[in-house]
């Protein structure tokens, strides 16, 4: 059944997210585009935002299956969900690098980048406690789906991973100072979980873009290169990836039960949170405290509401039920949302 076509801005703009949420989700995406949809767009450059917006708010319909909507993050999920369940064996992991010709370099840049000198699949397939199996893991996942993005995709995709490391050392600081017994690779495995909805997310708007692209490159000739080339140097609006993000907490629950993830391994509130582990808490005020030092030198947010994000764990937001999006494609929304 082909599904009814929204696009993804128009969805985002039901939600109201808290103040700093929503200032953080922009420095992580504005940087890295040329222009938002305050600035003036080309014909060209309205058509393709308007597709590739079609066939972002086309994903969410699909929100219990997203992992699996794109080859590449559906094999790296099945990894990932080998290793969490213990059933990562070497028959296993010969069979995971055999069907996924990425996995191989990515355990090698891997390796390089932790100073590794064993076997790193081998490792991952018997860990012992000792074996920063969850680091790797993340370091893993960074390189597997860099390897496989465009340019813009891969600066975000770094952006996340370094922040990853941030809330990580910033948990393990607050761990330090409140006696918490909190093992380091478990954090790493909650920076995992935490980060790994935005990619799931930011691989699919990758291809989207990419795919829309190549749909109207097939309705131009060979022969006209210089349409060609205005096409493939298409560049989106920075405020659709935006809008992508701002359902990223809401479809975590959803990517994390695909991966077979426990609701008290999430490092989410929205569901879950009566179930909250220590480690899962540190968690979360680390990414609070991160964000809140990283965003405090800025002019955009007064101390006001700088202070009434100093204790929250995880996000707020409101559902703007009087808002056109909401009223008109509640079913979709009502996938992510107690509406």
């Amino acid at each position: 059944m082909t599904k009814i076509a929204t696009p993804i801005t128009e969805l985002a703009n039901a939600i109201i997210l808290d103040d700093v949420t929503d200032v953080f989700y922009r420095s992580l995406v504005y940087p890295f585009f040329l222009r938002c949809d305050a600035d003036e767009r080309t014909e060209l450059q309205a058509v393709l935002d308007h597709k590739l917006e079609l066939k972002l708010g086309r994903q969410l319909h699909w929100t219990a299956a997203l992992t699996s909507l794109d080859t590449v993050t559906h094999k790296f999920s099945h990894f990932v969900e080998l290793i969490h369940s213990h059933k990562l064996d070497n028959k296993h992991l010969d069979k995971a690098m055999s069907d996924n010709y990425w996995l191989k370099p990515a355990f090698k840049k891997a390796q390089q980048s932790m100073d590794l000198h064993d076997d790193v699949a081998r490792r991952l397939a018997a860990p012992s406690v000792q074996e920063r199996t969850n680091e790797l893991v993340l370091q893993i996942c960074w390189h597997y789906f860099h390897s496989q993005m465009t340019e813009i995709s891969q600066d975000i995709l770094s952006r996340i991973f370094i922040l990853s490391t941030l809330f990580v050392e910033t948990a393990k600081d607050l761990a330090e100072q409140q006696e918490a017994e909190v093992e380091l690779d478990e954090l790493y495995q909650l920076a995992l979980f935490n980060a790994y909805p935005m990619v799931v997310l930011l691989r699919l708007f990758d291809k989207a873009m990419q795919s829309s692209k190549q749909d109207m490159l097939n309705d131009i000739g060979m022969e006209n290169q210089e349409e060609r080339q205005r096409i493939e140097a298409y560049q989106p609006s920075a405020d659709i990836l935006l809008s992508f993000f701002t359902f990223d907490e809401f479809v975590k629950p959803h990517v994390l039960e695909s991966l077979n993830i426990p609701n008290n391994m999430q490092s989410n509130l929205i569901i879950g949170q009566q179930e909250m582990t220590p480690a899962c808490r540190i968690f979360l005020q680390g990414r609070t405290k991160a964000i809140r030092e990283m965003l405090g030198n800025t002019m955009v947010l007064t101390q006001a509401q700088m202070e009434r994000f100093k204790d929250q764990l995880g996000i707020k937001f409101q559902v703007d039920r009087s808002s056109e999006a909401s009223l008109k494609h509640e079913k979709v929304l009502s996938k992510l949302l107690a509406i």
